[in-house]
């Protein structure tokens, strides 16, 4: 498995984009990368499409929306994460999949305007299966052919996923190709996260924390070949 520390330091044109259906999928799935990469040089973009109102709640609103608390919370985990530019669309969450027309020409047009060399998602089966995930893994694919930036797939080591995905979704899981040691920035990566707060925050279990950030102090990817052949397939999922 190569180190993917090794790429930000050689590559050339420093602009990453990491493009998300919601708000925490960031911080999650590559707070660390993002992290690392400023620190390197890089200009990091988040494009988020979604607000997240179809999400649960675990916070009081205080008259607040989700969207609304949502989007709060992902401003400050973005500014955590010292993101450069933050992009946030509302497109209807859960949804995508039935309104790409809409939000497909938005992730080309601010790929055009910010000329990413590395762009990342979720891979074919969206890690957890969530339909968004999915729908959006396939048209950056595509994108990807057409504009000819590098794909990456976050996905997650086996040994984790053993320990927190369904089989159904071990089976189809994209596997790693590339490491990133984030324990410079876990912390930072983990503030993120908890800033999030209506969503899981604070009510993680302690041993998911203790797991995912003292044992495994990575982050995957997949580097995805954009002339082979992936399938994305929808499968049951609860929202």
């Amino acid at each position: 498995m190569q180190d993917l520390k090794e790429i930000l330091t050689r590559e050339v044109n420093k602009t990453l984009m990491v493009v998300f259906p919601h708000p925490d999928d960031e911080s999650w799935a590559t707070g660390g990368l993002l992290l690392l990469a400023k620190s390197l040089g890089w200009k990091t973009v988040v494009l988020t499409l979604t607000k997240g109102g179809a999400g649960k709640i675990h916070v009081h609103g205080n008259g607040r929306s989700l969207k609304e608390i949502r989007e709060d919370e992902l401003i400050k985990a973005t500014k955590i994460l010292q993101v450069s530019k933050l992009i946030l669309r509302d497109f209807p969450d859960s949804k995508l999949r039935f309104t790409i027309l809409d939000w497909e020409k938005v992730v080309a047009k601010e790929i055009d305007k910010h000329r990413p060399s590395i762009v990342v998602t979720y891979g074919p089966n969206g890690t957890t299966g969530h339909p968004d995930h999915i729908i959006l893994s396939r048209v950056l694919l595509k994108l990807a052919i057409k504009k000819k930036f590098t794909l990456l797939w976050s996905t997650l080591e086996e040994n984790l996923a053993r320990r927190f995905l369904e089989e159904r979704l071990l089976k189809t899981l994209s596997k790693p190709t590339h490491r990133l040691d984030i324990w410079p920035v876990i912390w930072a990566k983990y503030r993120a996260i908890t800033a999030h707060r209506s969503q899981r925050g604070f009510a993680l279990p302690f041993y998911l924390i203790t797991i995912y950030f003292f044992w495994y102090h990575a982050e995957h990817y997949t580097w995805v070949n954009p002339s082979q052949k992936y399938e994305f397939k929808f499968t049951k999922f609860k929202i």
